[in-house]
């Protein structure tokens, strides 16, 4: 006997058919997704493995516990290279007046939140197109932070206590935003660079020079607060820089810092440039001697 199939029952087997196909396509892809996704995040089981002092980062890394180098020696407690992501969550590396903190080697580096102390360079970066991000460095040996690459983004960062210089910065075309450096031994920033920006950051109580623009050219400093410095606010030897829209005041005053014998008046220097002192003027000046040029005039 034939049996027939009828029109609504082929519909239903096709229906079926379809459906199966897709539940088996669907499952393919899953399965597929969840090897490349393995792949893909090899680096993220990585962020686990416990850190050591003297280790070299090429990852997404975070840290979950202060890293105490105090007793490291021969390197950097941590050294960041190409592909590194270091969360630092808040945790401090503590280290000593023989090693960095922090060496940065490779390009394209990000470091945030957390805290480095007590290292001989808290932070160095010899690379480009870095980027850090709410970071406090404090009582480095040496300089804060450094900055020899160029193209880096600092941001929210704050250095105190340094024994030289709070922030050196010798690359080029470096942005400094929110930055705040204080009680430095010596400047409290010093530019060497080129066509670096300094903007809305803080600088104050350190016992020379506010900034410095040692040389550079190109260089802007914008809406930055530079007080209570025991010389100038900020000194410039350069051409072309531009400073612009800053509160530059009570600098250079032997009252500000207990022990300061110079009696250091920066209007009076010989051969200097200076501007008298409207509150806001293109060369930015808020009351006399805040600001002190020895080469090319400034402005817009």
């Amino acid at each position: 006997m034939r049996y027939e199939i009828k029109p609504k029952r082929v519909r239903v087997v096709s229906q079926h058919i379809v459906i199966l196909t897709t539940i088996l396509f669907v499952l393919a892809v899953i399965h597929v997704q969840n090897a490349e996704s393995f792949t893909s995040h090899k680096k993220r089981f990585w962020r686990h493995v416990p850190i050591s002092c003297g280790d070299t980062i090429t990852t997404d890394t975070s840290l979950f516990t202060d890293l105490d180098c105090s007793g490291h020696s021969g390197g950097a407690a941590l050294t960041l290279q190409e592909g590194a992501n270091l969360n630092m969550n808040g945790k401090k590396i503590i280290g000593n007046s023989d090693i960095n903190c922090i060496e940065i080697r490779g390009d394209g580096v990000k470091i945030r939140e957390g805290t480095v102390t007590q290292c001989d360079y808290g932070i160095r970066v010899r690379s480009d197109r870095n980027m850090i991000t709410s970071v406090k460095i404090s009582d480095s040996d040496n300089v804060g932070l450094r900055i020899d690459g160029n193209e880096n983004r600092i941001t929210s960062v704050k250095v105190s206590n340094s024994n030289d210089i709070g922030l050196r910065i010798s690359g080029d075309e470096n942005m400094i935003t929110s930055a705040k450096v204080s009680g430095s031994d010596d400047r409290g920033i010093r530019i060497d660079g080129n066509e670096n920006l300094l903007i809305w950051c803080t600088v104050t109580d350190n016992h020379t020079q506010g900034i410095k623009i040692n040389g550079g050219s190109g260089n802007k400093i914008s809406s930055t607060k530079v007080r209570d410095n025991c010389r100038d606010g900020i000194e410039i030897e350069g051409d072309e820089n531009r400073i612009f829209f800053n509160d530059v005041e009570n600098n250079g005053n032997p009252d500000t810092c207990a022990g300061f014998e110079e009696k250091y008046k920066p209007w009076s220097m010989p051969g200097s440039m200076y501007w008298p002192a409207p509150k806001i003027t293109k060369s930015n000046t808020t009351v006399a001697g805040a600001i002190r040029a020895a080469s090319v005039p400034i402005g817009l």
